[in-house]
């Protein structure tokens, strides 16, 4: 005997189909990998509790210069905390960008400001409880307000 139409909340799961911890691919663990350590170390932890992507760790000053011609930088190549090296000239990015990671596609909510907004305050305060001094590319000048001029919410760089 099928179930009664009213019925159907019985059923219902308020629990994500995808629940923590939660694990990077493989490509955001290649990114992440050409980060400071405690950008790292941040990371990691975040992980742990929302499913997150890294969209980009180290870039080439080539690609930061088509990011600032795209308008999608404020920095030129060379200007940027992604583009940080080692004497050695290994890559040893002082920023990196993440977005939480949907199941459904798309799996980056590019325009959900909020969410992103939201985001980067999570970042923020978890690298204060880890005493890892970042700031968040939704509030650049550290008031723990939403800036109003350069909006870059899925950014986060290291203070040192």
């Amino acid at each position: 005997m099928g179930k009664k139409r009213n019925q159907a909340w019985m059923t219902f799961s308020p629990e994500p189909a995808d629940k923590p911890p939660y694990h990077y691919g493989e490509t955001s663990r290649k990114r992440l990998k050409t980060c400071h350590p405690e950008l790292q170390r941040l990371f990691n932890f975040l992980i742990q509790i929302y499913n997150i992507t890294i969209i980009s760790g180290w870039r080439s000053p080539e690609e930061q210069d088509e990011l600032y011609r795209l308008g999608k930088s404020e920095k030129k190549g060379g200007e940027s905390k992604h583009n940080y090296t080692l004497e050695s000239r290994k890559p040893y990015s002082k920023a990196v960008d993440s977005a939480i990671w949907h199941p459904e596609r798309p799996h980056i909510h590019w325009q959900d400001e909020k969410s992103a907004i939201y985001f980067a305050g999570i970042i923020k305060g978890a690298g204060d409880a880890l005493h890892i001094p970042v700031r968040v590319g939704t509030d650049w000048d550290g008031d723990l307000d939403v800036t109003n001029n350069w909006m870059d919410a899925f950014h986060c760089e290291l203070l040192i």
